[in-house]
């Protein structure tokens, strides 16, 4: 048995399904989201997630996919930023997830208030 059936199959769909969507999990500490625009990004149970420090001083969490191709909004680790922003089409999110723009050849059709990223629960 190697490590593969932790992070693959159907003993990880598993544990993703009754250990990892209903348990709360560290996912940072506080000090690594001091300021305005902080973020952290990594993934658990296979879900690449990041948290960001708004402009209001909250903490909050989102899941790492664009709205519009599905890829990485949030590249590193962590690090600090005024927007999201998708390196795929360009499209940018404020700190609050909420979408701001896109590139005219690959806007969207739906209306920037559903557009924003999906939010994960995250606690101080």
């Amino acid at each position: 048995m190697g490590p593969a059936v932790y992070t693959e199959g159907e003993q990880f769909q598993r544990e993703r399904r009754t250990l990892f969507a209903h348990a709360w999990l560290l996912f940072a500490a506080s000090a690594q989201l001091a300021t305005a625009g902080d973020f952290v990004s990594h993934s658990i149970g296979g879900w690449p997630l990041f948290a960001i420090r708004g402009g209001d001083g909250e903490a909050r969490g989102f899941h790492n996919v664009c709205r519009h191709q599905s890829m990485p909004v949030v590249e590193k680790a962590g690090g600090s930023c005024e927007m999201l922003r998708c390196r795929y089409h360009g499209w940018t999110y404020a700190p609050s997830a909420k979408f701001l723009e896109a590139p005219p050849r690959v806007a969207p059709a739906e209306p920037a208030e559903k557009l924003g990223l999906n939010a994960v629960e995250l606690i101080e």
